[in-house]
């Protein structure tokens, strides 16, 4: 299967204000002074870090960021789960509560291809 025009379309897509997750509104920034990416489920927003990172890098980062967040949401990724002394989070769950957060995320990828 070619994917190479759909990977170029995202590629040179901008990223959204904002993006819904799980019908919550996360508003995603930009850090250009920054290499890292994250989020903040408390005050739904999503970061990501852009300082010298090539376009396929800022959207890998931001579909990092998406599933992340649907893992929160959908009760997924657990930090009681960390082992000690780990900055790990464990990531457990059924091949339902999986499949909603690729869900979860193809929506996103899906009104980010309506951007332009």
């Amino acid at each position: 299967m070619d994917t190479g025009g759909l990977v170029k379309r995202l590629i040179f897509m901008r990223l959204p204000k904002t993006v819904r997750i799980n019908n919550i509104p996360f508003k995603v920034s930009r850090d250009k002074k920054s290499m890292r990416s994250g989020f903040s489920y408390r005050k739904a927003t999503i970061t990501i870090g852009t300082k010298t990172m090539a376009d396929c890098e800022i959207l890998e980062n931001f579909i990092h960021e998406v599933a992340e967040v649907s893992s929160v949401e959908r009760g997924i990724r657990s930090s009681r789960c960390k082992p000690q002394d780990s900055p790990e989070y464990v990531f457990c769950g059924s091949h339902k509560k999986f499949q909603d957060m690729i869900t979860d995320v193809s929506i996103v990828i899906s009104d980010m291809m309506k951007l332009r």
